[in-house]
C-alpha cells in the first residue's frame, strides 16, 4: 500500500478552509445583525447542501450498481 504524499494530504485543508471561512462570515453577519436569522440559516443550510453535492460529484458514481443481496425471509 502506497502512502499519500504531503501534497495530497494538504489538498483537503486547502479545499476545506474557504468553506470554514465562508460559514464564519455568514454566522458573524448574523451575530452583528447584518443578516436576519432566517437569511443566515438559509445561506448556511444552502451552502452545506452545495458542499455535499460537490463532494458527491467529485467522488463519482460506480460504473455498475451493486447487486442486492437477497435476504432469507424470516417465518
Amino acid at each position: 500500500m502506497e502512502l499519500p504524499s504531503a501534497v495530497e494530504l494538504g489538498r483537503p485543508r486547502r479545499e476545506f478552509q474557504p468553506l470554514v471561512d465562508g460559514m464564519a462570515a455568514i454566522l458573524s453577519a448574523a451575530i452583528f445583525a447584518f443578516l436576519s436569522p432566517i437569511t443566515a440559516s438559509m445561506l448556511h443550510n444552502g451552502s452545506t447542501i452545495a458542499i455535499l453535492l460537490r463532494a458527491l460529484a467529485g467522488a463519482g458514481l460506480p460504473d455498475k450498481p451493486r447487486a442486492r443481496r437477497k435476504h432469507a425471509a424470516l417465518h
